[in-house]
This record gives C-alpha cells, sequence and structure tokens, in this order.
C-alpha cells in the first residue's frame, strides 16, 4: 500500500512538474512584456490577478509543503491550487470592476455639469469633454479620454466607443450618461440641458442613498449596544449590588 502511495506521489510530482515548465515558460513571456511595456513593477495585486502566475506560485508552495510534511498531502494541496487560481483573480477583477464603478458615479454629477457648462459657453460636445478630460484625474476622465480617442482617431464611432465605456464599467448611471451622450447628438436636442437635467437627478439619488444609511444607522448600533455597551453597563450597575449581596449572605 505504501509502495503504492509513492509511485502515485512521484506521477503528480512528474505531471505538476511538466505543468510547471509549460505555465512557466508562457508566463515568463507574458511578464517580460508586460514589464517592458510598462514603467510600473510588478506587485502582488497583478501576480493574485494573473491566473497561470498565481497556479504556479501555488503549485511550488503546494511541493514545498508536501516535502516538508508527508508527501500524502500532494494530491490535496495540489486540488486546493487548483481551485484558489481559478477563485482569487476573479473575486480580485469582481472586487477591481466594482470600485472602479463605484469611483466613475462619485464623478459623473460632476462631470456632467462641466461639459454641459463647456457647451453652453459655445463649445462642441468633444471640446468640453477634452477639456474636462485635461483638468480633472480619475478613472472616469481616463476611460472617457480613452473612448474620445478612439473616435477621434476613426478606431471605431462615437457610439460604439461609448457602448464600449459602458461594457467596461459596467454602471447603470454610466450607461445612462452614454445613451444621453448619443441620443442627444443623434437627435440634434440640446444637450447641455439634457446633462443639465442628468446632473441634479444623480445629485438627488445620491442624497436619498445617503438619507438612507443614516436612516439604518440606529439599527445597525442596536448590535454592537446589545452585545458590548448593555452588558458593560449592566455589570457596572447591577455588580456592586450583587457583591454585596453575596458577602451579607455569608
Amino acid at each position: 500500500m505504501s509502495l503504492l502511495l509513492k509511485i502515485l506521489s512521484i506521477i503528480f510530482l512528474a505531471i505538476t512538474l511538466y505543468i510547471l515548465a509549460n505555465y512557466f515558460v508562457a508566463v515568463f513571456v507574458r511578464v517580460k512584456s508586460r514589464i517592458s511595456l510598462s514603467s510600473n513593477k510588478l506587485c502582488l495585486n497583478d501576480v493574485l490577478q494573473d491566473k497561470k502566475l498565481l497556479l504556479i506560485l501555488l503549485l511550488a508552495a503546494s511541493l514545498i509543503l508536501s516535502f516538508s510534511f508527508s508527501p500524502y498531502v500532494l494530491p490535496f494541496l495540489l486540488a486546493i491550487s487548483f481551485i484558489m487560481s481559478k477563485k482569487i483573480p476573479n473575486l480580485l477583477i469582481k472586487q477591481k470592476q466594482k470600485k472602479l464603478m463605484l469611483e466613475c458615479e462619485n464623478s459623473l454629477d460632476s462631470c456632467s455639469d462641466i461639459i454641459a457648462m463647456g457647451i453652453s459657453s459655445g463649445l462642441s460636445f468633444d471640446s468640453a469633454l477634452a477639456m474636462y478630460c485635461s483638468k480633472f484625474d480619475g478613472a472616469l476622465s481616463l476611460a472617457l479620454s480613452n473612448a474620445q480617442f478612439k473616435w477621434n482617431n476613426g478606431i471605431c464611432s462615437r457610439q460604439k466607443a461609448l457602448e464600449d465605456l459602458t461594457q467596461n464599467i459596467k454602471s447603470s448611471e454610466i450607461e445612462r450618461f452614454c445613451n444621453t451622450v448619443i441620443h442627444a447628438i443623434k437627435h440634434g436636442a440640446p444637450i447641455a440641458d439634457m446633462l443639465k437635467n442628468f446632473a441634479d437627478d444623480i445629485r438627488s439619488k445620491k442624497t436619498a442613498s445617503i438619507e438612507k444609511k443614516i436612516e439604518k444607522a440606529p439599527v445597525k448600533m442596536l448590535i454592537p449596544m446589545c452585545c458590548c455597551i448593555l452588558p458593560a453597563m449592566l455589570i457596572f450597575v447591577v455588580g456592586p449590588v450583587v457583591i454585596q449581596f453575596v458577602y451579607s449572605g455569608v
């Protein structure tokens, strides 16, 4: 039985080394091209978002742990490594998309107002959008600047660039903004007034959301009050009475 387990462990080790060799070559080429194109250094977040690189690290850690403790745990560690290499990057990507969505939505009302003021002062939509992207930093200005670069250089139409923007950010408010711009330009509607109304609607929704959170705050405070504050107050008030009662009874 022990001989069979050793044979299985050796087979798993050979398969793992083969996978590591193939993945290492592919990931090495990818990381080398990424570093050559970007001035930023490779950080932990980049490693965790890359499925192949994360799998290599987890497999290497599994091999080290199996040889340090027992070779019998190698299949179990390999299974965990494959599962984690699939789950962790997806979770990080979803978290990154949610952070991008919130950051863009927080800047959307001011962006709409600034573009509307630029259009009201005589600028075209493209000029007003370029002015906003050049004067302000943030995820929304960067995304809009990339979209404008596409239609200015003939990569795609304005409608297609804005639709791609909504697909990348995946926000209902960004989708409303892009649809408002597309329909206003297509039908010749007063885009400045539409963007002002859109910005007012965004602010009213923000206010309603903040008020809703404030209303929920007392309910959320009940749990720490009941678990932490109330027991401490009971001990402080009732404790001396209980001690005096016990000692008087003795």
